[in-house]
């Protein structure tokens, strides 16, 4: 399961979010959660830590931009 957008007004909803979604995973034996999370948000990284993630560097990303 890959959570592309994660986001709540305040840690008790994205702890009962981020329940849900693990719960679903569960469901339907799915090997890993990942999460993508910007750099500079380091509240954010530091509420994944505690719900149990490790953070796995060296992640790349390239945006393609098309000709209308």
């Amino acid at each position: 399961m890959v959570i592309t957008y994660l986001s709540a007004d305040d840690s008790g909803s994205a702890r009962a979010l981020e329940k849900y979604v693990t719960e679903q995973a569960l469901l339907k034996k799915c090997e890993r959660i990942q999460v993508h999370s910007s750099d500079w948000l380091t509240p954010a990284h530091q509420f994944y830590v505690e719900q149990g993630y490790r953070e796995h560097p060296k992640y790349f990303t390239k945006r393609l931009v098309y000709a209308k």
